[in-house]
């Protein structure tokens, strides 16, 4: 074996009968990766065959990383939502990698705020202040952030009533975690202020 794909599966080209079979178990709901582990061949170089063809689906990335029950301890006050969705729309972002994944992340110096935030799921990082422009007085900076689609979902699902400024963000992203075409977005009207 030439030791190109998983466990050394370079393997021969990808026939049609294969890759049929595979457009079948992928619109049937397996995901890419049990698809390609069937073929022997990597679920990347699937898709991208899949893409050329012009028979791949983009539902079928969408819910590539859905796995799982999602893990987030979200509080039931209506209260610390809107806090909580206030902190993603200042401090926050919503934004999808070059990958095609969603993630919700908040940066901030406050080491209470980011263990709150902790407290609810997702992974925090910390950057040592930058000393390199001679300044001593920076704090750390922490970095939360929820990665997993399905937390994504929940998350966002969760916060929208609140949300104000990433409101768009937040329904284009739970479209696409959904699978759903965002070209069938229309436009959603801006919240009327509370009387």
């Amino acid at each position: 074996m030439s030791g190109r794909g998983p466990k050394g599966m370079g393997g021969p080209r990808m026939k049609t009968a294969e890759l049929t079979s595979a457009v079948q178990m992928l619109a049937r709901g397996a995901p890419l990766v049990e698809a390609a582990q069937k073929l022997g061949v990597w679920p990347v170089s699937l898709r991208r065959r899949l893409q050329s063809d012009g028979t791949w689906d983009n539902a079928w990335y969408a819910r590539r990383n859905k796995t799982g029950t999602p893990t987030l301890e979200l509080p039931e006050n209506a209260g610390l939502l809107g806090y909580l969705a206030g902190i993603i729309d200042s401090d926050g972002h919503i934004c999808r990698t070059s990958q095609g994944h969603w993630r919700v992340g908040v940066t901030n110096t406050s080491n209470v705020l980011i263990r709150w935030l902790r407290g609810i799921g997702g992974h925090v990082d910390k950057r040592p202040p930058r000393l390199d422009q001679g300044i001593k007085s920076r704090k750390p900076c922490f970095n939360w952030g929820v990665y997993s689609q399905n937390d994504v979902e929940q998350l966002l699902l969760a916060v929208f009533p609140f949300l104000m400024i990433k409101r768009w963000r937040a329904v284009a992203a739970i479209y696409e975690i959904r699978g759903w075409r965002t070209s069938r977005l229309r436009y959603y009207p801006p919240l009327k202020a509370a009387s």
